[in-house]
C-alpha cells in the first residue's frame, strides 16, 4: 500500500510537471487514484497507467515529428477533469459491480471499457500521422482531425491497441490477482472485439457531435453561436463516455448469451 501511494504521488507530480493535465484534470486523476487504492484489483492500476502513459508517449512522438495540434478539437492537448472522467468512469462502474457481486464478468467488462478508451485514444493520436484519406461512416471524405473521421492508419493502430492492452492486463491478472486470473483468458476475444468496437462506436457517434462555425467561417468543435451540424449538447467527452460504456454493456450481452 505504501509503495502504491508513493507511486501515485510520483505520477501526479510527473503529470503536473509535464503539463499532461490541467488543474481540474489533476484533481480528477487524484480522485481516480483514491478509488484505485481502495477498491480496484492491482491489474487495473497497470491498465490505467498503460492508457495514461501510452497516450503521453504518442504525444511525445507527435512533438518530435512536429505534428500540429488538432485545429478542430474542442480542447487542447492537456486533459481536463471531464476528459479524465469520460475515459475512466465506465471502468470504475464495472469494477464496483465486480466488487459488489463478486462476478468475474464485471471485471472483464471493466477491462473492455478501458480497452475501448485506449483503442480510441490510439486511433485519434496515431491517425494524425496518416497522409491518406479520412472517411466517416457515411463513406464521405472529411478533414483529418474532425470527429467521426477514420483513417486506415488510425483504425489499424486502434485494433492493435485493442489487443495489446488486454494482453498486458492478462499478464498482470495471472501474476498478481490469482483468485480471478482466468478472466482475461476466458473472455479475451470478447474483450478485444468489444474494445475495438468501442472505437468504431466512438467514430459513429462523432457524426452526431456538435460542429460549429467560427466568425471567420472555419469549422470547429468548440461551441459557438453558429451550429453547422450535429447536436450542440453532444461533445467529445460525452461521445467518449458513451462509446466506452456501450462497449462494456455489449460485452456483457455477448458473454451472457454465448
Amino acid at each position: 500500500m505504501i509503495f502504491s501511494i508513493i507511486f501515485a504521488l510520483l505520477l501526479l507530480m510527473v503529470a503536473f510537471i509535464k503539463h499532461w493535465l490541467t488543474v481540474s484534470g489533476l484533481w480528477a486523476l487524484g480522485l481516480l487514484i483514491i478509488f484505485l487504492l481502495n477498491f480496484a484489483p492491482l491489474p487495473f492500476w497497470g491498465g490505467f497507467l498503460f492508457l495514461f502513459l501510452g497516450s503521453a508517449l504518442i504525444q511525445f512522438f507527435q512533438k518530435i515529428f512536429q505534428k500540429t495540434e488538432n485545429s478542430f478539437a474542442e480542447k487542447g492537448g492537456q486533459r481536463d477533469f471531464w476528459q479524465v472522467f469520460a475515459n475512466s468512469f465506465p471502468t470504475l462502474i464495472f469494477i464496483t459491480l465486480g466488487n459488489i457481486f463478486s462476478k468475474d464478468l464485471f471485471y472483464a467488462a471493466a477491462i473492455t471499457t478501458l480497452t475501448a478508451s485506449f483503442s480510441d485514444t490510439v486511433a485519434s493520436e496515431v491517425g494524425q500521422f496518416s497522409n491518406g484519406p479520412v472517411y466517416n461512416f457515411k463513406l464521405k471524405k472529411v478533414s483529418p482531425g474532425l470527429s467521426g473521421g477514420m483513417s486506415l492508419l488510425g483504425t489499424g493502430a486502434s485494433f492493435i491497441a485493442a489487443i495489446i492492452l488486454p494482453t498486458f492486463m492478462s499478464i498482470l491478472f495471472i501474476l498478481f490477482f490469482q483468485p480471478v486470473k482466468i478472466i482475461p483468458l476466458k473472455y479475451f476475444l470478447g474483450i478485444v472485439f468489444c474494445g475495438f468496437l468501442g472505437n468504431l462506436i466512438d467514430s459513429f457517434l462523432g457524426l452526431f457531435q456538435g460542429k460549429f462555425l467560427t466568425p471567420n467561417g472555419q469549422i470547429t468543435e468548440k461551441k459557438t453561436d453558429q451550429l453547422l451540424a450535429g447536436q450542440p449538447f453532444l461533445r467529445n467527452d460525452g461521445v467518449n463516455f458513451l462509446a466506452s460504456g456501450l462497449s462494456g454493456l455489449i460485452f456483457l450481452v455477448i458473454a451472457y448469451w454465448f
